[in-house]
C-alpha cells in the first residue's frame, strides 16, 4: 500500500478507527447499529455505506442524549418555577395591571417567534423522517 493509497482512503481510516473506537468504549452502540444495519459486510465495497451508517446513528444517540439532558434540565426549571409561582399570593389585579401583563407577553411571543432554532429543528426532523421512510418504501419494493 503506497502513501497514495493511505491518502484517497485516509476518510474511511478515520470512519474506521472512530467506529472500532466507540465499539470498544461503548460496545451498546455498536450492537445497536448492527442491530439496525446488520452485521460488519465482508465486501470491501460495502463497508463504506455501512461504516457511514453506523457513524450516523452514532451521532444521532449521543445527539439525542444531549438533547434528552437538556430537556430534563429544563423540565426541573420549569417545575421549580411552577412551585415558586403557585406559592405567591397576591391580590385581584388591577385594570392597568392587566393591560401591562398583555403587553409584556406581547414582547415575549414576539421574542419566541424570533427565535427559530425550535422550528428549524423541527422541520431538519421531519425532512429525515420523510427521506428515511422514502428509502425505507423504496427498498421494500
Amino acid at each position: 500500500m503506497s502513501i497514495e493509497d493511505v491518502r484517497s482512503r485516509w476518510g474511511s481510516f478515520q470512519l474506521q478507527t472512530l467506529i472500532m473506537f466507540t465499539g470498544i468504549n461503548d460496545p451498546q452502540q455498536l450492537a445497536t447499529a448492527q442491530g439496525s444495519i446488520g452485521p460488519f459486510p465482508d465486501q470491501l465495497s460495502r463497508r463504506n455505506n455501512w461504516l457511514h451508517a453506523a457513524a450516523f446513528l452514532m451521532q444521532l444517540e449521543r445527539a439525542v442524549q444531549i438533547t434528552d439532558t437538556t430537556l430534563r434540565q429544563e423540565n426541573t426549571f420549569v417545575a421549580a418555577t411552577n412551585e415558586v409561582a403557585a406559592k405567591v399570593q397576591l391580590p385581584a389585579p388591577k385594570t392597568s395591571d392587566i393591560n401591562t401583563l398583555v403587553d409584556n407577553l406581547d414582547v415575549v411571543n414576539q421574542r419566541i417567534q424570533q427565535d427559530q432554532r425550535f422550528s428549524a429543528a423541527v422541520r431538519i426532523g421531519l425532512a429525515l423522517a420523510d427521506e428515511i421512510d422514502t428509502r425505507l418504501k423504496k427498498k421494500s419494493k
